[in-house]
């Protein structure tokens, strides 16, 4: 920007120029000397500001930067949730396909309730009709839900000997 502070006349003679008036003290400049700096400085001032439409800009982009922002991290919590419950019922699920490894009656459906993480699981288990691997095999299948939701979060398979 062009500055349109100019020296006024009678400034020049004697080598004063504005650089040389702004290390002069105040109380040795002339009133025309003093006058010049004022208009200066008041111009200076008046071009290094922002304008109104440049700071609503800036606060329009910041504003739609900060919305996406908090929407990225709205998704990363909910994927964090879902990954956290996914962990938990496949732990549950192994839980009961180890619990029906060890026990000696192994029902061909059951159902029932756990705690983990200060949540409650519902989980159900279900044999095969048909034995896959033989004779001496059963097929189960164990779903695992949250309470209050319909989806199951794990459908694990597993394979467990028969006792007979």
């Amino acid at each position: 920007m062009i500055s349109m502070c100019t020296k006024p006349r009678g400034l020049t003679a004697g080598g004063n120029s504005s650089s040389n008036l702004l290390t002069r003290p105040l109380n040795t400049l002339h009133s025309r000397e003093r006058r010049y700096l004022r208009v200066c400085l008041i111009e200076h001032y008046r071009q290094t500001g922002f304008t109104l439409l440049e700071v609503l800009i800036a606060l329009s982009i910041l504003a739609i930067l900060m919305t996406g922002l908090i929407k990225i991290a709205a998704n990363n919590t909910q994927n964090l949730w879902f990954l956290e419950n996914t962990t938990l019922a496949e732990q549950v699920a192994q839980n009961r396909l180890l619990q029906l490894r060890l026990a000696e009656n192994k029902p061909e459906t059951d159902d029932g309730w756990e705690e983990m993480a200060g949540r409650r699981w519902y989980w159900q288990v279900s044999r095969a009709v048909a034995h896959s691997l033989g004779d001496g095999v059963w097929r189960y299948r164990v779903q695992v839900f949250l309470e209050g939701e319909k989806t199951a979060y794990v459908d694990l398979v597993g394979y467990v000997a028969s006792t007979s």
